[in-house]
């Protein structure tokens, strides 16, 4: 068993609505077809594989994004403190977000395919608790909805397919953090998990459908593409960035790849197991 490839292939969404912007860089808007991952994912879903039958929920992004950047501005500070510690940036032997109540709590997506609403609003309340300005519950439930159903004729939602990770076709969906980045940029919540409680049970109960009118409790104004998918195809990581952004503003979140069959019933976690 192994894991197919590097175990963090990227860091995105770095959400803040407090902080200072430091902008995605990219080539001038043009119109660019869909991502290659992506036109492999719809030509052969989940659903149709022999894979783990555990929903966790992402897919990839529907747009190429091959021309994006990773913040020189990010670069710059990374530069910056390098060149005071001899031309390599020094970090701690170790970093614990806990011992600054700087991580929120973890929380259960079971049944549906929502991990990347989940590892979304987690970096978000990460970053008000690392800033110091409260602790926050968003709601995933209401993301993951107005991912696939429109929220108005002007707020349309991401076309749906068949349901890639269980039956649900709205929550099994999948997703991934550029259409969370997406959704809040456009002011889709962040809604408080009291207003929009995430339903465990399957089928969900018509009480908990999410409402266009459900009111925001925070809004998106920065989103910081650290490096990995869309910036070179291999999905690269730069370990001093994300150790940096974990610092300086708190959670990031992460796509992890791995070996279907390296999944521990007994302990309900993915291991790398040395051959």
């Amino acid at each position: 068993m192994k894991i197919l490839r590097s175990a963090l292939l990227f860091c995105a969404a770095l959400f803040s609505v407090l902080l200072p912007s430091f902008p995605l860089e990219a080539s001038p808007v043009v119109t660019r077809s869909a991502g290659e991952e992506f036109v492999r994912f719809r030509e052969n879903p989940p659903a149709v594989r022999n894979v783990t039958d555990r929903p966790l929920g992402w897919r990839p992004s529907p747009l190429d994004l091959s021309h994006v950047r990773p913040s020189a501005a990010l670069r710059r500070e990374l530069d910056i403190l390098a060149a005071g510690a001899g031309g390599t940036p020094v970090f701690p032997r170790t970093f614990d977000l806990r011992e600054l109540d700087a991580l929120p709590p973890v929380r259960d997506q079971d049944p549906y395919g929502t991990c990347w609403a989940f590892a979304s609003m987690a970096s978000l309340e990460s970053t008000f608790l690392k800033a110091g300005k409260g602790a926050f519950d968003f709601s995933e439930w209401h993301l993951a909805y107005f991912a696939y159903v429109d929220e108005g004729s002007s707020l349309p939602a991401f076309t749906a397919i068949a349901p890639g990770f269980g039956s649900d076709p709205i929550f099994d969906q999948g997703g991934s953090v550029f259409q969370a980045a997406a959704l809040l940029a456009r002011w889709t919540g962040a809604v408080a998990e009291s207003t929009s409680p995430y339903q465990n049970t399957s089928p969900w109960p018509e009480s908990g459908r999410p409402r266009a009118s459900d009111r925001a409790a925070k809004r998106l104004e920065n989103v910081f593409l650290i490096d990995g998918e869309g910036v070179d195809g291999e999905g690269a990581i730069d370990p001093e960035a994300v150790k940096y952004a974990l610092m300086r503003w708190g959670a990031v979140s992460v796509r992890v790849v791995w070996n279907d069959a390296a999944y521990s019933e007994e302990h309900d976690s993915y291991l790398n197991v040395p051959e």
